[in-house]
């Protein structure tokens, strides 16, 4: 009976570790655009005060 739910630890365990990963790379992705956005937004600005 130990062994079961070893198994189940293990399993649920490999389960939150890929949740989290996806998560800080999902984090990590929308970060990466928000910074691209707002570079893009500021060399958009620039390039109208020169207008």
């Amino acid at each position: 009976m130990d062994n079961i739910y070893t198994n189940a630890l293990v399993e649920m365990g490999t389960s939150l570790t890929a949740l989290a990963v996806k998560g800080t790379a999902s984090a990590v992705n929308t970060k990466i655009k928000a910074i691209k956005e707002e570079k893009m937004s500021s060399a958009y600005a620039r390039l109208m005060m020169k207008l």
